[in-house]
């Protein structure tokens, strides 16, 4: 889009101001639930985006209109692993669907793994339908809690979901609690790919329209990168 530039910059070299603008657009696009106060989510808010070490802030003629964060980092537990935790990503509707942030963040994981090609890199976070059907379009496969119980991957993500998620995670139902009700989705989904990721997510996370996210797992390698380009192409 004319006039659109994404700046990758450090959770915490934000200054006040612009954590107020990137807040301010999220509190556009999501609804908190009755229990949970302003104050306290701009808490947890600002917690997150000063410890991601990756925050994309996305402009249109100098005015700040989306962000994307994530925290890159290696973990040795229980495995030695590169993890890309996924916090954040709003972005206006109107500014949507140019790519720019997303082709920032795939120089950052280009670079990962060209500095460390042995290396595995996973990308972890808790999605709600919408982002659990745009995954799916350009990974081979989305790990969640409900796979083999003896799948390695599944027992990663389990840890992960335990260390990040806390006392909001369930692990009877497999999903977390969030501090928002998600937008009514009420979009068709066109692709007969979607439509099957969309069902998929149904089937194991039914109460997502009360507020309850699902963990995931992907795999990151060249292929999911490149297949994450053509999707902006």
């Amino acid at each position: 889009m004319p006039g659109s530039r994404a700046e990758l910059t450090r959770g915490e070299d934000l200054t006040d101001d612009t954590l107020d603008a990137l807040y301010a657009i999220r509190a556009t696009q999501v609804r908190l639930k009755g229990e949970v106060s302003t104050e306290r989510d701009r808490v947890g808010f600002d917690a997150a985006m000063r410890r991601s070490t990756h925050v994309c802030v996305l402009t249109n003629l100098g005015r700040t209109v989306g962000f994307v964060c994530a925290d890159l980092r290696r973990i040795h537990e229980p495995r030695d692993v590169w993890l890309m935790h996924f916090q954040y990503a709003f972005i206006e509707p109107e500014h949507r669907g140019g790519g720019d942030y997303a082709r920032v963040y795939l120089r950052a994981v280009m670079g990962r793994l060209a500095r460390h090609p042995r290396s595995e890199l996973y990308y972890y976070g808790v999605a709600y339908l919408p982002s659990f059907v745009r995954t799916s379009a350009y990974a081979d496969e989305i790990v969640t809690l409900h796979g083999p119980s003896g799948d390695p991957r599944v027992q990663l993500l389990e840890h992960l979901t335990r260390a990040h998620e806390g006392e909001r995670w369930s692990s009877e139902r497999g999903t977390v609690w969030m501090p928002t009700i998600p937008p009514v989705c009420g979009r068709e989904w066109s692709r007969a790919d979607d439509r099957e990721a969309a069902a998929r997510y149904e089937s194991l996370n039914p109460s997502w329209r009360e507020g309850y996210s699902l963990p995931i797992l992907v795999r990151v390698d060249m292929k999911t990168v490149l297949s994450s380009l053509r999707q902006l192409t």
